[in-house]
């Protein structure tokens, strides 16, 4: 695979979206733009994927981060320092306790695509939790 650069915005046909399967009080999530990037995460490179939602003056972000030889398969976000999920509301950090994120076969050598159900710890609640579900396709390069 090619290596990933830096993007911001969407091209046609590319989303992030996101919803709570639960009752969470979070409305749906429908990315506005993203940026992707190769980083590294000990000695091991990683895909970061931050898709951005700002609708009336607030802010949301989804972080998902995947091998970065982005390898078509599910892979579990818990004990797994490649792979993880988290969610930013305003100064709330959410992140995730257990789940998925499936990498998807690429229709093509320029979009990457897949979906995720993960379960985040709401902070500072002792422990309570709830699943978010979605799907993304964004460009790689």
């Amino acid at each position: 695979m090619n290596a990933v650069v830096k993007r911001v915005s969407f091209a046609e046909g590319n989303f992030v979206t996101a919803s709570a399967q639960s009752n969470s009080n979070f409305p749906e999530f429908i990315a506005t733009s993203r940026l992707i990037e190769k980083i590294k995460v000990g000695s091991t490179e990683v895909v970061l994927l931050t898709a951005i939602e700002r609708v009336n003056k607030k802010l949301r972000e989804i972080y998902i981060s995947v091998p970065a030889d982005l390898t078509p398969r599910t892979y579990n976000v818990q004990n797994n320092g490649q792979v993880s999920f988290g969610l930013k509301v305003d100064d709330n950090i959410y992140e995730s306790v257990a789940g998925e994120i499936t990498l998807n076969p690429p229709l093509d050598d320029k979009n990457m695509a897949g979906s995720f159900k993960v379960e985040v710890e709401v902070p500072d609640s002792d422990g309570k939790t709830f699943v978010i579900k979605g799907n993304f396709q964004v460009l790689k390069a």
